[in-house]
């Protein structure tokens, strides 16, 4: 089945852990000795411009999801590209994250098609990964342009905490919530404080009995009523390196009428 290639470029997750400028892109003398065409000018790092129909150059895959990565682990991909009109060179590739490399690899090219390492150094901090590699071309007509590879994932701590909460109100009260955390690996978690940053809930921690630690959040005012829903936000302490303090977003969902 023939590739097609959406030139826009993709919507991701907000970026949470990366700074600095673009990565560098590959380097001329490696293109040149691979059978590249000397890259266009362009400003250092940056990109070649997107084109707005279908591109000269066929990549795969068209995304890569990166799944769940430990903590400071790296990750490789591969991607290749094919020329899709006579004459079609590739001129350059890079990543917009310094997090990121993207290479050729010199043993697996041909004059029509090339492969691409994309290499993830890793990161300690927990979250969302989000990155965009490209491939910059030269079609024979002249046009130059660049396909984008769009780059998602997640790096996963031990502890596994609620993403939210949420507090209902029924029979003209608000019932208790019992909020648990585990870890991955079994180990024991210890809790050293939870804190309610908006002073809506009462909090009481329970005396833990296995490996999992957990506390009990009950609305102080047992009168509150608001129509629609609100967010609030709990701070949890843990004796964790890498996940030491989380907030927890929470809702309390209630109606006046």
């Amino acid at each position: 089945m023939p590739l097609t290639m959406t030139m826009t470029r993709a919507s991701r997750p907000r970026k949470t852990n990366s700074i600095g400028p673009p990565a560098a892109v590959v380097p001329l003398a490696l293109l040149l000795a691979a059978g590249c065409a000397a890259p266009p000018a362009t400003v250092p790092g940056d990109p070649p411009a997107r084109a707005d129909e279908a591109p000269a150059l066929l990549v795969r895959p068209r995304a890569i999801n990166l799944g769940r990565l430990r903590p400071g682990a790296g990750h490789t991909r591969t991607i290749e590209a094919r020329a899709a009109s006579p004459g079609t060179v590739i001129t350059s590739a890079g990543t917009d994250d310094p997090g990121f490399s993207l290479r050729r690899d010199v043993f697996e090219h041909e004059e029509d098609k090339a492969a691409f390492i994309l290499r993830f150094a890793g990161s300690r901090e927990i979250g969302p990964v989000a990155a965009e590699a490209w491939i910059g071309y030269r079609a024979g007509t002249g046009e130059e342009g660049a396909v984008a590879v769009p780059v998602v994932g997640a790096v996963a701590g031990d502890l596994r905490i609620p993403r939210g909460i949420y507090l209902h109100r029924r029979g003209g009260r608000f019932a208790p919530r019992k909020v648990v955390i585990t870890r991955r690996s079994g180990k024991t978690v210890h809790i050293r404080s939870v804190e309610d940053l908006d002073g809506m809930l009462g909090i009481d921690l329970v005396e833990p009995r296995s490996e999992n630690a957990s506390f009990v959040l009950e609305v102080r005012d047992r009168n509150w009523c608001h129509d629609g829903s609100i967010e609030h936000q709990l701070l949890l302490t843990i004796d964790d390196p890498l996940q030491r303090e989380t907030v927890i977003e929470y809702r309390i969902d209630s109606h006046c009428s």
